[in-house]
């Protein structure tokens, strides 16, 4: 199960203003599991049916409605940025399903690049199921400029530096010379096409799911944010968009909407309208021991 790491300050500054061994007796109760603790922070392992709680940001959420502080259904604000997203056909048999949201005033100093890393991965693993159905990609926006596209690229065009690196590579090499690369190769190597996000100018942010870009790579200066997340269960892939926004609308990130335009359809993302779901009465009381 998915250990996230977090100071109890951290905690302090979303609104938990809890003491060390009353957050420790806690924190069992929101399914969880104590995996380690020192004077300055906690490590705490939680239950895969809670991806919510993956980050700090989530456990305090979560705390504020176990503990009454704030109770109901969250409300976050999303205003439209006007950009776009271009899905070429040729994806779907690829990686289907993309969706994108623009997120501004973020604030990545100290420990919180580290952190949203830790979150991006836990997704990865416990949604993702190790990028399998979901990827993600969170990028410096004020380096690249949409409107975008999801395109797939023959192996051998559109090189790029990856992640980390100094040198281009073309998506064939780094299935080949990359560690990212080797690691993933078998979610896309029995293709003839490789997926990859540009921007207008096709400067590559991400090529899905192995790799990003060395352009976009976020800094401690970093203010504003594209986010995207590909993936082979579109579920799957709303669900963890909606969770890494909820996260940095959270800690006051202004969260922006897109539009992801398909030869078919125009989807307008992260979608946070409240889903209805019908329950049978008699069923819910027994599971739950009421009457």
């Amino acid at each position: 199960m998915p250990v996230i790491t977090f100071k109890y300050q951290d905690l302090k500054d979303l609104g938990i203003d809890m003491e060390k061994d009353e957050l420790i007796d806690t924190l069992p109760m929101m399914a969880s599991d104590i995996e380690d603790y020192d004077d300055e922070e906690i490590k705490v392992e939680f239950f895969p049916n809670r991806p919510d709680n993956l980050s700090v940001e989530g456990v305090a959420r979560s705390f504020k409605g176990f503990l009454g502080m704030e109770t109901g259904l969250p409300k976050y604000e999303i205003e439209p940025s006007g950009e776009k997203v271009y899905v070429s056909p040729e994806v779907a048999e690829i990686r289907p399903y993309i969706r994108f949201a623009r997120i501004e005033g973020v604030d990545f100093t100290g420990d919180k690049i580290k952190y949203i890393m830790d979150f991006q991965e836990n997704l990865h693993w416990v949604i993702g199921r190790d990028r399998k159905k979901v990827a993600i990609g969170v990028h410096n926006a004020d380096v690249i400029s949409g409107p975008y596209k999801y395109i797939a690229t023959p192996k051998d065009e559109h090189s790029f530096v990856p992640l980390e690196m100094d040198e281009e590579m073309t998506p064939d090499e780094i299935l080949k010379n990359n560690a990212k690369g080797e690691k993933y190769a078998h979610l896309i190597d029995k293709f003839d096409k490789y997926p990859l996000i540009i921007d207008k100018d096709e400067q590559v942010l991400s090529m899905p799911p192995i790799i990003n870009g060395e352009l976009t790579k976020l800094k401690e200066d970093t203010t504003n944010i594209i986010v995207d997340v590909t993936g082979t269960d579109e579920r799957a892939v709303e669900q963890s968009l909606n969770i890494l926004c909820a996260s940095f609308a959270e800690v006051g990130g202004k969260v922006k909407s897109m539009e992801v335009i398909y030869e078919d359809e125009t989807i307008v993302c992260p979608d946070f309208t409240p889903k209805v779901r019908n329950v049978h009465v008699d069923l819910t009381n027994e599971l739950i021991g009421g009457t």
